[in-house]
């Protein structure tokens, strides 16, 4: 997908120059010239397509998209006695601040945690915490798309600075501010976001080795972070314009009007030069596709029909501009769909991928024949796209039964990307039950939910549905578990965002007779023959506990009773285990043999983009308001630590030659 920091590497173009010189008239029409010497204004020279002239990104720029680097100093608690350890006397100085600004040291809300002296019963002084060994400070970084908007979730990377292992660990609300981590007597720099959550470490190795590992230092919280004072979105005329300026905010503001959640238009004119811009309520899950959409809409938006065929015909001439012509048709709104329909069954691939595109951007139910055939037919990354934009689109059950089938393929990606899509679609219709279900409640019946509230009970859980096949059922507060009841056994394992398994297959479970170990034989599951019941035994690490269980051939069950705490609430059984656990456990078995199912991961994105991140060290090179330069100021003071070992990739998940079911 296009981002609108290319705004960079475009050109302004006519319109801003006759914008602006149309300004200059009617001013002078209207008032008498100053005898003072003007200054000439700066003009940006830059080169750009013809058919994209007059599009906002041609005549404006702005470093929204960018990726930014978030860091700080956070606490870990909940260790097993691997933590403690010492720690260089300006981080130590650091988190004893830190925790004294929260609270730690005389807040009551840290009861039974390792921030309370389990022999006084009061809570630890800051110098007390850090000393325990069953905490650690942790270096979190993480990477952000600037614009994007408050509430907005992302993953963390943590670093543990005086631990041997984060297993089982728990990060406290840790700030996150721009730029490397500062220490104590330092400028902060802004605060951006926030992070707290379980910690998420390599699955596939012992958790409870002695030898310190890096792979067991270093982990991630998955969905762990939120944005709490998002960095604003500004426009940046090449021309500065009072004229130029209104006319982009009326485009801006005509194309996404105000909607439930906003507080007011999405773009205010501040100066002849600057455009401020939030994120519609609407977007606030895809800002990157919002700012893209601004990016390639056109300042005129009286002739609209006009540019729509300008684009079609340029579709068919330019073929290789389909990306950009795509964005421009969707920009334009639903005016733009009757013509972008001409080449939905356009004979020429590219321009036909760039209808469809711009068609699913407008939530075109039309687009669903067509993408039903490149979904069927098509090969390689057209196939994969086609997939992906059906879950984005309200169609009829044949789409449904398509995914289905494509769900049960042999081709993984084909099957992984028919399974998202098969999510997106029963999100939606679960999400349309629940706000009339609520529409439907008796006045008195108690407070309605809010949109939000229904949207995350859409997204946590999605219950039996015979037409799109996908059951999700929360586990233990730890995860997601999705059952997708097509196809071959496997198993799926998401390291991105919300932490989620999968089973594919109607019946994903052991295989007896078997003898599964792991984890130095903490871990063992038994079965002397294919009657037999499986026996399980496990030895807790962190404190010595055995549980020798009888446990069900079901892989659904096994995994929600490795998940599960006991309590006196839910007194089932249960091991407790983290999600990096259950995961671990799971490739355990598989490894063994003793799953009838194959078993494959998520790639990993993050520690790639941080490494990107982190080789820019100038966040700000051109500052595009004030505030941003006060922000660049303080980024200069702070000092970056180094480490002297490379961070590592988390290890990939081994795959055995000649498994059942790969």
């Amino acid at each position: 997908m296009q981002t609108i920091a290319r705004f960079r590497h475009r050109a302004a173009v006519a319109l801003a120059g006759a914008l602006a010189a149309s300004s200059l008239v009617a001013a002078s029409c209207t008032s008498k010239p100053k005898p003072s010497r003007v200054q000439p204004t700066p003009y940006v020279s830059r080169e750009v397509e013809p058919i994209l002239r007059g599009t906002i990104g041609s005549v404006a720029t702005t470093r929204a998209g960018e990726m930014i680097l978030l860091s700080g100093f956070g606490l870990v608690v909940g260790l097993n006695g691997t933590g403690g350890g010492t720690l260089p006397e300006p981080i130590a100085a650091t988190m004893e601040r830190t925790m004294s600004l929260r609270g730690l040291g005389r807040a009551a809300s840290v009861e039974g945690t390792s921030l309370v002296n389990p022999l006084t019963g009061q809570p630890r002084s800051p110098r007390e915490v850090l000393r325990d060994p069953n905490t650690a400070v942790v270096q979190v970084q993480a990477v952000l798309a600037r614009g994007s908007p408050e509430g907005f979730r992302f993953d963390v990377f943590v670093e543990a600075l005086n631990a041997s292992s984060l297993e089982g660990g728990t990060l406290w609300s840790t700030d996150l501010r721009l730029g490397p981590p500062g220490l104590f007597g330092a400028t902060q720099t802004r605060r951006i976001a926030e992070a707290r959550g379980p910690i998420f470490i390599n699955p596939f190795n012992d958790p409870g080795a002695s030898t310190a590992t890096t792979q067991r230092t270093v982990g991630r919280v998955l969905d762990g972070g939120v944005v709490v004072e998002p960095l604003s979105i500004v426009l940046n005329l090449d021309v500065p314009s009072h004229l130029v300026a209104r006319r982009i905010t009326e485009a801006i503001n005509s194309r996404f009007p105000m909607g439930p959640g906003d507080d007011g238009p999405v773009a205010r004119g501040r100066t002849d030069s600057i455009v401020e811009l939030s994120v519609p309520a609407s977007y606030r899950e895809r800002p990157a596709e919002y700012l893209t959409l601004v990016e390639f809409l056109h300042v005129d938006t009286l002739n609209t029909e006009v540019h729509a065929r300008r684009f079609v015909d340029a579709l068919k001439a330019q073929p290789e501009m389909s990306e950009e012509l795509s964005w421009c048709l969707a920009a334009l709104g639903d005016r733009a769909l009757p013509f972008a329909r001409e080449l939905y069954g356009y004979p020429e691939i590219m321009p036909r991928m760039a209808a469809l595109r711009a068609g699913v951007l407008l939530r075109d139910p039309t687009t669903a024949p067509h993408l039903e055939d490149l979904a069927r037919n098509g090969v390689g990354a057209i196939r994969h796209d086609a997939i992906g934009m059906l879950g984005r689109i309200d169609s009829g059950p044949s789409t449904d039964m398509l995914l289905r089938e494509l769900a049960g393929s042999r081709e993984l990606t084909v099957r992984i990307a028919a399974y998202e899509s098969m999510v997106k679609r029963s999100q939606r219709a679960y999400l349309r039950q629940l706000i009339a279900r609520e529409a439907s409640r008796p006045a008195g019946a108690g407070p309605l939910m809010t949109q939000a509230d229904l949207e995350y009970v859409a997204t946590m859980t999605l219950p039996e549905d015979p037409i799109r096949r996908v059951r999700r059922t929360p586990i233990a507060g730890r995860f997601l578990l999705d059952r997708v009841p097509e196809g071959e056994p496997m198993i799926y394992i998401t390291q991105q965002g919300t932490p989620k398994i999968v089973l594919f297959g109607s019946d994903v479970r052991l295989v007896k007779p078997l003898l599964a170990s792991a984890w130095s034989d903490r871990l063992m599951v038994t079965a002397d023959s294919p009657e037999d019941p499986a026996r399980l035994y496990y030895r807790d690490h962190r404190t010595g506990r055995t549980t020798v269980q009888q446990v069900s051939d079901d892989a659904e069950s096994l995994i929600f009773f490795f998940a599960h705490e006991q309590t006196p609430e839910d007194p089932r059984a249960g091991l407790g285990l983290s999600y990096s656990e259950v995961v671990g456990a799971l490739h355990a078995l598989y490894d063994s043999r003793a799953l009838n199912a194959s078993f494959t991961t998520e790639t990993d994105r993050l520690v790639a983009l941080l490494a990107e991140a982190a080789a820019d060290t100038e966040t700000m090179m051109r500052p595009e308001s004030p505030a941003d330069a006060e922000i660049k100021r303080a980024e200069r003071q702070i000092p970056t630590i180094h480490r002297e070992a490379p961070r590592p990739t988390l290890v990939p998940v081994p795959q055995p030659s000649g498994r059942r079911g790969s």
